[in-house]
């Protein structure tokens, strides 16, 4: 068998081992209801889904986020990020392939940042400075599941529909028969948010049910 022949093979062996992946973690998980709303993408040309190493970091990255999608094909990360529409995308990319592949997606809209991640820090600091939306080149998982739990907490909050309107005012202007559904719905929803006092025990008991249900990351909840 020739390395191209290898290597191509590698790429296809690791794309399924992604989705047997997947099947499986729903299975065991059938409650698991969560939206997410942005995108996580782990480029690798070396990820092997058999290896430990691979394992430990999408564990890792799947207890901040709830779907990783995995390329070892550098032209199907680049198919798939200009495809994408209404959605901030993260990428996570090995140095080895990272000068190749930035330039071609860097001013794709909907890539919000880029995290470098490779063994040998010093060696890419200087060429990543030339992109703005590399943010930054780590050595370990750990501060980049760090960042993307600020930026998880930022999509989350810049989904939340902003007005300065209460239903009183509303209905000053306007017949609330005449509103979109939707518009109404938030309104009484924040005002009913607004409103509730919480105390200690119902925080504890709405993280147990959470937590429970499957309803989360456990970084996100805890």
């Amino acid at each position: 068998m020739s390395d191209q022949q290898s290597s191509q093979n590698i790429f296809t062996s690791s794309k399924i081992a992604v989705t047997t992946t997947r099947a499986s973690s729903d299975a065991i998980h059938p409650k698991k209801r969560i939206i997410q709303n942005f995108l996580l993408i782990w480029m690798d040309v070396d990820i092997d889904q058999s290896k430990d190493n691979s394992q430990n970091t999408l564990i890792q990255l799947r207890s901040v986020v709830n779907d990783v999608t995995i390329f070892g094909q550098p032209d199907e990360c680049v198919d798939f990020l200009t495809e994408v529409d209404g959605v901030k995308a993260f990428l996570i990319v090995a140095s080895t392939i990272g000068q190749q592949i930035v330039p071609l997606i860097h001013d794709v809209p909907q890539l919000d940042a880029v995290y470098i991640f490779n063994d040998n820090k010093h060696q890419n600091e200087k060429w990543t400075k030339e992109w703005a939306k590399i943010k930054g080149v780590h050595t370990q998982i750990t501060p980049i599941c760090e960042a993307l739990q600020l930026v998880s907490k930022q999509c989350d909050q810049d989904c939340i529909p902003l007005s300065f309107f209460t239903i009183e005012e509303v209905a000053f202007n306007q017949n609330l028969n005449q509103l979109e559904p939707s518009f109404m719905y938030t309104q009484i929803f924040k005002e009913i948010l607004l409103d509730l006092k919480y105390d200690e025990q119902s925080v504890k008991k709405f993280t147990a049910y959470c937590r429970n249900g499957d309803y989360g990351a456990p970084a996100t909840i805890n």
